[in-house]
C-alpha cells in the first residue's frame, strides 16, 4: 500500500525519467552482451553461416563487429527473399512499416508539443510538471488547440494507409517475381487421401 501511495505522488516526468532509466539501462546491457557474444560465438545468431549447406553469400558477411548496425541496411529486399526467403523479406518490411510510422508520430511532435505548451490553459499543477504541461492534460475541454491533435490524428492515419498500400504493390510485385521463378515447389501440388482406386493417370 505504501509502494502504491508513493508510485502515484509521483509526476509524470518522474516516472518517464525512472521508466528511461531502468529499461534504458536494461537494453544498454543487453545490447552490449549482444556485441560481445556476437563477434566471439557468431554461429549462435548466424545459423546459416554454421552448416555449410545452408549458407549463403550473405550469411558470410560479417559486416564488422559495430558497423552492421548501418550496413545491414545496403542488403536488398530481393537479396534478403533469395537468400532467407518471403517470410523473412516481409517481416523485416512490417518493422520498417513501424519505424516510418513513429517517425511520423515524432514529427507531430514538433508542432503537437508548442501548440500544448503555449496554447493550453495552464491547468493548476499541485507540482510543476514539464511533461504534463507538453501533453494534451494541459488542455481544457473545448480549447481550439485540440484541432492541432485532431490534424495529428489525421495526418497518421493518411500516411498509415498510404505506407499500406504502398507495401501491398510492393508485396504483390515481390510475391509474383517468386512465384515466377522455376523452382520445384512452385509448380507442384500435393494431394493426400486419394482413394486407391483413384491413383492412376487413366482415372485421374
Amino acid at each position: 500500500q505504501a509502494n502504491f501511495t508513493e508510485t502515484a505522488s509521483l509526476t509524470d516526468t518522474e516516472i518517464l525519467r525512472t521508466t528511461c532509466k531502468l529499461y534504458g539501462s536494461i537494453f544498454a546491457i543487453l545490447f552490449v552482451l549482444f556485441l560481445i557474444v556476437r563477434n566471439v560465438k557468431p554461429e549462435i545468431f548466424n545459423i546459416k553461416k554454421t552448416y555449410e549447406d545452408l549458407s549463403t553469400p550473405v550469411a558470410e558477411e560479417f559486416f564488422g563487429p559495430i558497423s552492421w548496425i548501418w550496413k545491414v541496411f545496403g542488403v536488398s529486399y530481393h537479396t534478403i527473399a533469395e537468400e532467407c526467403g518471403m517470410d523473412a523479406a516481409t517481416t523485416i518490411r512490417l518493422f520498417e512499416y513501424g519505424v516510418k510510422l513513429s517517425l511520423v508520430g515524432v514529427f507531430n511532435s514538433i508542432f503537437l508539443f508548442p501548440v500544448y505548451k503555449f496554447a493550453g490553459d495552464q491547468v493548476a499543477m499541485a507540482t510543476y510538471d514539464p511533461v504534463k504541461e507538453l501533453s494534451l492534460s494541459n488542455m481544457k475541454q473545448g480549447n481550439l488547440g485540440t484541432i492541432a491533435t485532431t490534424v495529428a490524428a489525421y495526418i497518421i492515419f493518411g500516411v498509415a494507409m498510404h505506407l499500406i498500400d504502398k507495401d501491398f504493390e510492393w508485396f504483390t510485385a515481390m510475391r509474383h517475381r517468386f512465384l515466377a521463378k522455376k523452382r520445384a515447389q512452385n509448380y507442384s501440388l500435393f494431394i493426400s487421401s486419394i482413394p486407391e482406386s483413384l491413383r492412376n493417370d487413366e482415372a485421374l
